[in-house]
């Protein structure tokens, strides 16, 4: 998918978040309730898939295993943040100071550099050279990493490189994919976002711990495997 169409699904992105946190604050019946949360839902779906993605495209091979864990990272910051607001705002204050996040998500969208990957496949090599300039700082050799990104891109000779279905089922595709799905899934049916949802009437029923402060702290604990 090229930048511009990711910078389109960042708007949209932006779109959603606004119109879901605008519902929790004037919520006419529990259906807009229900509709906001699936509305938030999508927006964190994609919104951290295509930022995996971009991220990728714009990092160096040598750092991009330690930046794929960004998404992951600021998420965690972000439910950490949400949970001290909550302990001083009510649920409305707090869907007002969310909606307006949207507005610096915005600003940065429109100052994203394009994806050199993206220019290079379309053979904007000068674009591709700019960016990858801006991006990388004057003293890196960007010529060299214009060549091997065209080489991925493009593939070499009569070979193309471009993803079909039947290579997600390669022997060195499908098997860590298969182990990805296999974590994740048992990680979701463990229930800990259930017990996370839960969380603050749990603390609540079981310690005489202020159970905003609780929920802080076991928030805050998810931030140490990350580090």
């Amino acid at each position: 998918m090229p930048l511009e169409e990711r910078s389109h699904v960042f708007l949209a992105l932006v779109l959603s978040f606004s119109v879901a946190y605008t519902l929790f604050v004037i919520p006419i019946d529990i259906s807009m309730l229900y509709l906001a949360r699936f509305l938030m839902g999508v927006g964190l779906g994609v919104s951290q898939s295509i930022s995996t993605v971009y991220i990728a495209e714009i990092s160096t091979p040598n750092v991009r295993g330690n930046l794929a864990v960004i998404p992951a990272m600021t998420g965690c910051l972000g439910v950490v943040s949400c949970q001290v607001l909550a302990k001083f705002l009510e649920w409305k204050q707090l869907a007002i100071v969310f909606a307006a996040i949207n507005i610096p998500f915005i600003i940065m969208v429109l100052l994203m550099p394009e994806s050199p990957v993206y220019l290079i496949s379309k053979d904007k090599i000068e674009e591709a050279h700019k960016v990858l300039r801006r991006l990388r700082g004057k003293n890196w050799n960007v010529t060299k990493e214009l060549t091997e990104i065209k080489k991925r891109t493009e593939g070499t000779g009569s070979t193309s490189s471009k993803t079909a279905i039947n290579d997600f089922f390669l022997p060195h595709v499908i098997k860590p994919v298969a182990i990805a799905f296999t974590l994740m899934f048992f990680f979701q049916t463990s229930g800990i976002n259930l017990v996370l949802t839960f969380a603050p009437q749990i603390f609540a029923d079981v310690t005489n711990i202020d159970k905003f402060l609780a929920n802080i702290f076991l928030d805050v604990h998810f931030l140490l495997p990350i580090h």
